[in-house]
């Protein structure tokens, strides 16, 4: 009976072992996990864009791992890009197409265990973001990932002050140094227009108000001359009717 007990033990042992080192594995999906981003956008004076994401992704389960995270995008024109996590820099995987891009960043030591944590941070320059089309300057900002497991993300913008008058912007920006939070974002993107020559655009504001003020000047004289012709009428017919009584009278 002893020596079943001990043959039944070596055998379940090396099989526990086993299940608990396979047990873990490696997930691609992100249902199990929860993301949080901050993402700021730095326009320069010469019209560039360069933008820092940082993500926060926090492990919902106890046995599975994301090994790397994948970010798309819609041009392939994706430049100056650099990675690095919690553990120090990484060598991102880019792949492009003539219509996008496509960013793979491995992690170098994917996070195992439930509530365990692992940020990264990719910076890139975008000049799909941003158009130029007579004196207009659109800015064109993504919105949120549209992910139920998105917690979190944060915008923030700075420009500088020789990029124009700003004379468009939507959705408003939550406090006045342009920042913007999920709730916000998560069914439409960030769009700005600035005006590169407002003083034309003062002048002809202007004018317009000259016109204005020629026409409500105009008014009291037309209102005048009405008045004035509408008391010679007046006076003419009853000086009509003083003749037509004196002559019967006489």
């Amino acid at each position: 009976m002893k020596k079943r007990l001990l043959i039944l033990f070596f055998i379940f042992i090396p099989f526990s072992i086993f299940t608990v080192k396979t047990f873990a594995r490696e997930y691609n999906s992100n249902s199990d996990f929860s993301f949080s981003y901050d993402v700021k956008y730095d326009i320069d004076s010469a019209l560039n864009i360069h933008i820092s994401k940082k993500a926060l992704i926090t492990n919902l389960t106890a046995d599975k791992y994301l090994p790397f995270i994948d970010i798309n995008f819609d041009t392939p024109n994706i430049a100056s890009i650099h990675a690095f996590d919690d553990i120090g820099p990484i060598e991102p995987l880019i792949d492009r197409t003539q219509t996008s891009s496509s960013i793979r960043i491995v992690f170098h030591k994917p996070v195992l265990g439930i509530g365990k944590k692992i940020s990264y941070t990719l910076n890139y320059d975008n000049p799909h973001l941003i158009t130029k089309e007579d004196n207009k300057i659109t800015v064109s900002l993504p919105k949120a990932d549209n992910d139920p497991q998105v917690i979190a993300y944060n915008v923030t913008l700075n420009y500088p002050s020789n990029i124009g008058s700003l004379e468009f912007i939507v959705p408003a920006p939550r406090t006045k140094s342009y920042f913007w939070e999920l709730d916000q974002i998560r069914s439409r993107g960030i769009t700005l227009v600035f005006d590169t020559n407002p003083a034309q655009k003062s002048q002809d504001f202007v004018k317009t108000n000259d016109n204005t003020e020629l026409i409500k000047s105009q008014t009291p004289y037309i209102i005048q001359t009405a008045v004035a012709a509408l008391f010679i009428i007046i006076g003419f017919i009853f000086a009509l009717k003083i003749i037509i009584r004196w002559k019967k009278e006489k």
